[in-house]
């Protein structure tokens, strides 16, 4: 019996190991991807607060995005309204399905 826990217990920390190293080596995967495309120059898009047409842009995009939303969320309250279920083609049961189960409550019965 001790041989068979030590057996069983092997078995489990090899198998935790095996997972848990598979994540930490995608972990490190994604961590190097990031860094090699990630830009390095600092190339990130800054916004002037000076420049009033930018500002008007800016504005303009979040009125857009902020429609989109607004529109996104009617169709999903609309999406969650309650469906009638449909009802089957074919019978719930079908005819082979019902001897099938009239055999084994049959059988049961003459036990």
């Amino acid at each position: 019996m001790a041989e068979n826990l030590s057996t069983a217990l092997q078995i489990t920390v090899i198998g935790m190991g095996l997972v848990f190293g598979g994540i930490l080596i995608l972990w490190g995967l994604m961590s190097l991807l990031l860094r090699l495309t990630t830009p390095k120059d600092g190339a990130t898009e800054v916004r002037s607060t000076s420049d009033a047409e930018t500002d008007e842009a800016y504005a303009q995009k979040r009125r857009v995005a902020a429609l989109a939303v607004a529109i996104a969320l009617a169709h999903e309250r609309d999406q969650q309204k309650p469906q009638p279920f449909p009802m089957p083609p074919t019978a719930i049961v079908s005819a082979w399905q019902a001897v099938m189960r009239t055999n084994q409550l049959r059988r049961r019965g003459t036990r």
